[in-house]
């Protein structure tokens, strides 16, 4: 909960998202006004486990008040797995049963009461990488369902991840998300990974010394490749399996 911080796109803090970190988005998203939230970062900086937290902490408000998220249930959804042209709710009804066993008649029956807060992850992973001549075409398409798909002519409850610097080619191409409030999940500083590593390793001396070099050298010149390594989540818990299965955490700082 700690590693994972979120800001404004401009690296600000985010209006009502107090400390703006894993542990609260429940609350900041049942905060917005509209209900429709895009959430941003490079490969590797949380987005999957921020969408299936903010499932999570949605669900267990709803038990203590069933009225939460105006009585919709968050499903995370693959967004790869729609395809151009296809019925929205159809869509959403489908991935119901085939992802979550949910009966088919009860499955329709949510998606066209909107019962349903859709929470779609991954937007990125809809097109090629490198994006070929048709540019983020699914994404597009993907989206433009999505402005369209609501109630009452109120935009419907909807939240997207995306990789940043994907969601910047699909706004130069196309709409984005409308009335989306954008957060994006910064990377790692020296002050997140200093109270992680004297946390995880505060029983264990020998480990939080090696690491204790590391983190003296990030701020130095030398520290380019590990400040590199360790800026995600994934990254930092890549190089702390491989430290507690024996390798030296001082050789980051050995890339200059």
């Amino acid at each position: 909960g700690g590693l994972l911080r979120y800001t404004a796109p401009d690296g600000g803090p985010v209006p009502g998202a107090g400390r703006g970190d894993l542990l609260s988005v429940g609350d900041y998203f049942a905060g917005l006004e509209n209900g429709r939230l895009v959430v941003l970062g490079r490969p590797g900086a949380g987005k999957p486990v921020l969408a299936i937290e903010l499932v999570l902490q949605l669900l267990r408000r709803q038990a203590e008040d069933p009225g939460a998220a105006a009585g919709r249930v968050p499903v995370r959804l693959g967004a790869a797995s729609w395809v151009p042209g296809q019925d929205l709710e159809q869509w959403m009804a489908q991935r119901l049963v085939l992802d979550y066993r949910v009966p088919p008649a009860a499955a329709a029956q949510l998606v066209a009461g909107g019962q349903i807060l859709p929470v779609l992850d991954g937007l990125d992973e809809m097109d090629p990488d490198p994006l070929g001549p048709a540019g983020p075409a699914r994404a597009l398409a993907l989206l433009r369902k999505l402005n369209a798909y609501g109630d009452l002519g109120r935009p419907a409850l909807v939240v997207v991840t995306c990789r940043a610097a994907r969601y910047a080619q699909i706004q130069a191409a196309g709409p984005a998300l409308q009335a989306g409030q954008v957060i994006t999940i910064g990377d790692l500083d020296t002050a997140c990974l200093t109270g992680y590593l004297h946390a995880r390793y505060s029983a264990d001396p020998r480990m939080l010394a090696a690491w204790e070099e590391v983190l003296g050298g990030l701020g130095e010149p030398g520290g380019a490749a590990a400040r590199r390594v360790l800026a995600t989540p994934w990254r930092l818990l890549l190089a702390i399996t491989a430290a507690e299965d024996g390798h030296d955490p001082g050789q980051l700082l050995a890339g200059g």
